[in-house]
């Protein structure tokens, strides 16, 4: 098991819990941790990096805040799925792990992952052709539920996580409010999207809050849209490395990019057309 350098030689004297089958993630056994690692020299930095990778652990979790034994692995792949660095996932489970040191919880550490320096891989490129191949699955399975996320997320851009956002209040206002570099960030809806949207609460019988619930009316947590979207991409024939949000996301970019293009040229074609009138020149076939 390897040793975690923030906490070596130092063991938490009062507020450990009870133990228990399995460890249980709450905020106020974060304001402990963090306290502690406060009084024993820690970094601010350090302590804001912990709590925001502790609150994020917090979110993932069922309603139980559990840990079980293949809970971080579980964590850590639904991170990687959004396209994470390796860096960026060894600092969220160094940071769970540090926290399950203070509970003496060793045993449901989760190793780091090897960095080296290995040439990193591109994104796998998600296609028109398959994109639309996707929606059409969907349709013809009529999973109008699966359907309606893959165009959510490759039309706005916004993360997995931000799914929860996407309220039937947000749609009426024509924009879903997420957060950017801790500050709001607006994301337009088309109106189209916003026209399906609200037929798909229609259907399922939604008058206010979150549109992608189970039966229980609670929204879905991150591993069960992911689960969604690649049993989609497996019916539909689409590459399973393509089944990640962070390529959802990219087709966005490609999306936002073409139809720039076509209104540079629409705005180009109706110059030319205005030009033409302005001077009577009459139009031949």
């Amino acid at each position: 098991m390897e040793k975690n350098p923030d906490l070596k030689g130092i063991r938490p004297s009062v507020l450990e819990p009870e133990r228990r089958d399995a460890p249980v993630l709450s905020m106020e056994s974060v304001d402990s941790f963090l306290s502690f690692l406060e009084s024993a020299g820690r970094t601010k930095q350090t302590l804001y990096t912990y709590r925001r990778c502790l609150e994020h652990l917090y979110a993932f979790l069922p309603d139980d805040k559990e840990i079980e034994a293949d809970t971080l692995r579980q964590w850590r792949e639904a991170m990687r799925a959004e396209g994470r660095t390796i860096g960026s996932l060894n600092i969220h489970i160094s940071a769970a792990n540090s926290w399950l040191d203070f509970l003496g919880r060793k045993e449901f550490h989760l190793k780091l992952l090897p960095r080296g320096n290995p040439q990193k891989p591109e994104t796998p490129v998600l296609t028109w052709p398959e994109y639309l191949r996707l929606l059409q699955t969907a349709q013809t399975l009529g999973n109008k539920r699966t359907e309606m996320l893959v165009k959510l997320f490759c039309e706005t851009g916004i993360r997995l996580r931000e799914a929860s956002n996407v309220t039937l209040e947000a749609v009426n206002a024509g924009e879903i409010v997420t957060i950017s570099r801790n500050r709001p960030k607006p994301v337009p809806l088309s109106p189209e999207l916003r026209k399906e949207l609200r037929d798909y609460a229609d259907s399922i019988g939604v008058r206010s809050g979150p549109l992608f619930v189970r039966q229980s009316g609670e929204p879905l947590d991150h591993s069960e849209i992911l689960q969604m979207i690649v049993k989609l991409f497996k019916k539909a024939g689409v590459p399973r490395e393509k089944a990640t949000t962070r390529t959802l996301r990219l087709f966005h970019r490609d999306w936002v990019t073409r139809d720039k293009i076509h209104a540079e040229v629409a705005e180009q074609v109706k110059e030319i057309y205005e030009s033409l009138l302005s001077r009577g020149r009459p139009f031949t076939r």
